[in-house]
């Protein structure tokens, strides 16, 4: 009873959103089967950072922004 519910309510439209973005992408099933070369991934950095009162720094003391740029505009 549960699954059911749960695929109705949340995942089929989920699902439906998501076949809807990639149909309007021009993304193929044959386009998300295949593996990504090494040169097109994206590489993430952890850089670390301390909390403090007035905002978040790096650890050579160099204030993190919150905000995150949208369009080329800060938020």
């Amino acid at each position: 009873m549960f699954i059911t519910e749960f695929y109705k309510v949340i995942w089929q439209p989920r699902c439906d959103i998501v076949a809807d973005w990639e149909r309007t992408k021009g993304i193929k099933k044959q386009d998300l089967r295949k593996k990504i070369s090494a040169q097109q991934r994206i590489v993430y950095e952890r850089i670390p950072t301390q909390q403090v009162e007035d905002g978040t720094y790096d650890l050579k003391g160099r204030k993190k922004f919150s905000n995150v740029v949208n369009s080329g505009q800060l938020l």
